[in-house]
């Protein structure tokens, strides 16, 4: 049996399709969503999941875990994680450069990775849908945010693994959402077609996906997004103000203690929701102050003042999707909502600003969402039956180029940005030197045209390659499958022995993404010009290495050996004026110079 399951930043969700129709699954509490909470609690055998964690968690906070998604498949150093680390209330120590949580237990210190913790999650979850089916569940369909990477996806597998699970498909979560959103409209379902943009802002990550919906079949045309910005962003802006009143008014500093700290996180978590309905919230103190009385009264107009440039990001990422789409909001037919954050009233009202006139929906319960499409493509990838449903289709794109570094250091893209995945492209290029054994195969992810200037992904050596002249060919194959994993393979033309590794493909924030495209534009001319003065310096160096024994006047040849390391940052004029030079000290075999150098129509390793 399989199920798909939302595993969210703070609270999760599990679907199963049953008798051909789509079911989400109540927890223990009779409750539809699960808190992604783990607690170890003294005199407990084994560790509370979900609501009971929860609900002892402000006496508890040192030793509960919550927004562990916001640690897992990323380095300790990370700034997004040294950030988090300053909010949260229980310990996250460095072991190998991955951040590891630390609680007590029994007396004992228990240190445990964001995998472990996040599938003791996914483990209660698997139990609820096998107590709602009666029969033991054995594969899922895990959701991430569209921009994890390759190591936040091999980790989300590993902590299904984990949990007993085999994991069919990792899907982005924005995908899911247009998957449930197809099969709940009708007329998509016999043949129309919309064009949306899925505003997905959960508890802790925000994507942002413009795609086509014809049924279940998901294009995705472009991806923006912000793997840390979610409703859990907002409640901490709102927990650092109160808490500044309460320094400013009453003298009292709670950062110190961690259980008070999570009671007031608990407490503006608590307004925040209250203000989805209510105007103005109270925020009650009194927990914290038991000598006291005292209430913080927060409107709603304060809460989105706080919450200002959190909202404006948001938007930031809805524009700079907009904008790779090459649409204008008047193209966009339906926005869709998803995520629990999306309740928050300003969020349609900023969005229907930006898109007048356009049906702002949630057709599908926002919680439920992603776990609803899930369960589609889990049954789908099982061959169970679902009503309406023929065959699921979700096609995703990639949110960067990547390409490779070639001539000296310029960028050739292999995969364009917003090309459609699975992907898969082959190049032919040559060696550049005489007898070269070995090309490295250095992969990159962004816009501009001077490679080091773009994000560098790793590389991959072929090594022992056949004596031969320069012009050696090689094939190079970049793929990208469906969960975000690149190969990079070669193999020498006319041979069909293969050679590769896996890469993981960084990280990129929507606003990463704007950044690049932003100075992809400002600085087009500039590297235009850089590339210019690479292709001449690497022109140059294909000449004295390849050439050197064709030199009439050998002394000559040397001295611009010599030049030519010492020189590796002259300008374009300057390389080119050593190639005269080059060519005079090849005599009468110069005159052949340009028939040799056919850099122009060739990429060279």
């Amino acid at each position: 049996m399989s199920i798909g399951i939302d595993l969210g930043t703070t609270y999760s969700c599990v679907a199963v399709v049953v008798n051909g129709k789509v079911e989400i699954i109540a927890n223990d509490f009779g409750k539809r969503i699960t808190p992604s909470c783990v607690a170890f609690v003294d005199g407990e055998n084994e560790p509370l999941v979900g609501d009971a964690a929860l609900s002892q968690a402000t006496r508890n906070a040192t030793n509960t875990i919550q927004e562990v998604k916001r640690l897992i498949g990323r380095s300790y150093q990370d700034p997004c994680v040294q950030s988090d680390i300053a909010n949260l209330t229980y310990s996250v120590v460095n072991v190998d450069d991955q951040p590891q949580v630390q609680v007590l237990h029994g007396g004992k210190e228990l240190t445990l990775t964001p995998e472990k913790v996040s599938s003791m999650v996914l483990l209660k979850v698997k139990k609820f849908a096998e107590a709602f089916l009666g029969k033991p569940v054995q594969k899922a369909v895990i959701t991430v945010p569209a921009y994890f990477s390759a190591r936040q996806r091999d980790a989300t597998r590993e902590a299904g693994k984990l949990a007993g699970l085999e994991v069919l498909r990792l899907l982005p979560e924005p995908s899911a959402a247009a998957l449930a959103y197809g099969h709940e409209r009708t007329d998509l379902l016999q043949g129309a077609t919309t064009t949306v943009l899925i505003y997905d802002l959960g508890g802790g990550t925000f994507d942002v996906t413009l795609a086509v919906i014809q049924g279940t079949e998901v294009t995705v045309r472009v991806i923006e997004g912000d793997n840390h910005l979610g409703g859990h962003d907002f409640d901490v802006c709102v927990m650092k103000w109160v808490a500044e009143e309460m320094r400013s008014s009453l003298g009292v500093d709670v950062a110190d203690e961690p259980s008070k700290v999570r009671r007031l996180l608990s407490l503006c978590e608590r307004a925040k929701r209250d203000l989805t309905a209510l105007t103005k919230a109270e925020i009650d103190l009194e927990s914290l102050l038991p000598d006291r009385e005292q209430v913080v009264k927060l409107s709603r107009a304060k809460f989105e003042n706080l919450c200002q440039d959190l909202l404006q990001k948001t938007l930031t990422c809805v524009k700079a999707a907009l904008a790779s789409a090459e649409m204008t909001p008047a193209e966009v037919d339906e926005v869709i909502l998803v995520g629990g954050s999306t309740r928050m009233p300003a969020v349609p009202r900023l969005l229907a600003d930006l898109f007048p006139g356009k049906m702002i929906r949630r057709t599908v319960n926002p919680d439920e969402a992603v776990a609803h499409g899930a369960a589609l493509m889990a049954a789908q990838l099982t061959g169970a039956r679902v009503a309406d449903l023929t065959a699921v289709v979700v096609q995703d794109v990639t949110p960067l180029s990547i390409g490779i570094d070639v001539n000296g250091g310029t960028f050739y893209t292999v995969l364009a940005k917003n090309t459609a995945i699975p992907a898969q492209k082959s190049t032919r290029m040559t060696t550049a030197f005489k007898n070269q054994r070995a090309v490295s195969i250095m992969v990159y992810q962004g816009e501009r045209q001077v490679a080091n200037r773009n994000m560098f992904i790793g590389k991959y050596t072929l090594q022992n390659l056949p004596p031969a002249p320069e012009g050696l060919g090689v094939i190079m194959s970049l793929s990208l499958d469906q969960d975000g994993v690149l190969q990079v393979k070669a193999r020498v033309e006319g041979s069909a022995l293969w050679e590769g590794c896996f890469l993981e493909l960084r990280e990129c924030t929507a606003s990463e993404v704007e950044v690049h495209a932003e100075l992809a534009a400002r600085c087009q001319h500039d590297d235009e010009a850089e590339a210019r003065r690479l292709k001449a310096r690497f022109r140059l160096q294909k000449v004295l290495v390849n050439r050197k024994e064709e030199a009439v006047d050998a002394a000559a040849f040397q001295i611009l050996e010599d030049w030519f390391e010492r020189n590796q940052n002259a300008s374009l004029a300057d390389f080119e004026a050593k190639r005269d030079e080059a060519k005079s000290a090849l005599g009468k075999r110069g005159y052949h110079f340009e028939e040799y150098d056919t850099y122009k129509t060739k990429r060279f390793f």
